[in-house]
């Protein structure tokens, strides 16, 4: 019933084969013109409902390509984004490309972004995108751009998007007040972090640890928090015992604690040993190369 009279189920499967080559062979092109340029007469008699139908089967990816390309797929795509939720998770294939021009095209209609697991999209690019929206309220960027966030960028990004409740992101940083920052920040949620403490710990470092700790134990980020790598840092035995106050945390959600490489010895595995005895949830401890 969703087939026009003059259109064959043979003719809806020519058609989308066409419409999906034409989606692949615009992939990466320049965006400017192609509207006019590039737009497909097949598609333009066809009823919504058929065009609705097609575009059901094609990726996040082509779907936003498709738009791009296609006034016919034009309002079709808006009603995607007319609930202002958008996700293209786990689609590895996604650029910045097309993310910039979603984010022109929608500008302001977004209150959710998930760009969760695609590895080709930058963080320069997802920053626009979000800043565009000044409604975004939740942006879940976790595993982009093939690095974690530093914590200047979530900072800038959040004093950007001050309705932000909730940031699902990776987080590598130095001990310092930036980190502190971001991470009392209650709309973050972070993932994974990774400390980048190259230099030796000092009595005013192991306490900027202790504080890590208890931040991290009061925040949301505790349940949140999945994954610690402080892999190289010298953190020794003191820096060790406060990182193991993580582990105590009744509302603690971490999964792996990477501690290779730390300068860590006897007393260090001692605290280590003793939090272990109050945790259930931690499936992966990395301590190579220490003592």
């Amino acid at each position: 019933h969703l087939v026009h009279s003059e259109v064959t189920p043979d003719g809806i499967e020519d058609k989308f084969d066409r419409l999906r080559a034409m989606v692949n062979a615009v992939d990466g092109e320049s965006t400017s013109g192609l509207r006019g340029s590039t737009r497909p007469n097949f598609l333009l008699s066809l009823p919504e409902e058929l065009l609705n139908l097609i575009l059901q089967h094609l990726s996040a990816r082509e779907q936003l390509s498709a738009a791009i390309v296609c006034t016919s797929l034009q309002s079709a795509v808006d009603e995607i984004v007319a609930v202002g939720e958008l996700s293209v998770a786990e689609n590895e294939a996604c650029s910045d490309r097309q993310l910039l021009w979603l984010s022109r095209s929608y500008r302001g209609r977004l209150c959710l972004l998930d760009v969760s697991g695609c590895a080709s999209l930058s963080k320069v690019a997802i920053s626009k995108a979000a800043r565009r929206n000044p409604r975004l309220k939740a942006l879940r960027a976790t595993r982009v751009g093939g690095a974690s966030w530093s914590a200047d960028a979530l900072l800038e990004l959040v004093n950007e998007c001050p309705r932000l409740e909730t940031l699902d992101v990776d987080c590598k940083a130095d001990l310092n007040h930036q980190l502190f920052e971001v991470l009392s920040h209650r709309a973050l949620r972070p993932r994974k972090l990774t400390l980048q403490h190259k230099q030796r710990l000092t009595s005013a470092s192991t306490g900027d640890l202790a504080a890590l700790a208890e931040s991290l134990g009061q925040s949301s980020a505790a349940r949140s928090l999945q994954e610690v790598d402080a892999a190289g840092s010298p953190l020794r035995d003191e820096g060790v015992a406060q990182l193991a106050r993580l582990l105590t945390n009744g509302q603690s959600e971490l999964r792996r604690l990477s501690l290779p490489f730390v300068s860590m010895r006897g007393d260090g595995a001692a605290a280590l040993a003793t939090a272990l005895k109050a945790n259930q949830v931690l499936e992966e401890l990395e301590l190579g190369c220490n003592g």
